[in-house]
C-alpha cells in the first residue's frame, strides 16, 4: 500500500500467479510486462483524512440516501 489506503488506485497488471490450493503453494508466476506504478498522492478517500470543507468535499444526506435499489435497478427518489 506504501502510503495510501486505497490500494484500488494502484492496481498489479499483467501478473498471473497460479496456485496449488492443496499444497497452500504458488505453482507459477508470471508477470508480461512492467507497468509503472501510480503514486500514492491523490488517493485518499477516507473523510477523516480529508481537508474539511470549503477546501475539501463533503457530502451528507441527513435524510438518508435519495436513491432505491431494487435488485440489479437504481433509481433515483
Amino acid at each position: 500500500m506504501n502510503g495510501t489506503a486505497n490500494f484500488y488506485m494502484r492496481p498489479l497488471e499483467g501478473v498471473t500467479v497460479v496456485v496449488d490450493l492443496d499444497e497452500v503453494r504458488i505453482v507459477q508466476y508470471v508477470d508480461r510486462f512492467i507497468v509503472p506504478m501510480p503514486k500514492a498522492e491523490g488517493t485518499e478517500y477516507r473523510a477523516s483524512k480529508l481537508m474539511k470543507p470549503p477546501l475539501g468535499i463533503a457530502v451528507t444526506q441527513p435524510d438518508g440516501p435519495r436513491f432505491k435499489v431494487d435488485g440489479h435497478t437504481v433509481r433515483l427518489a
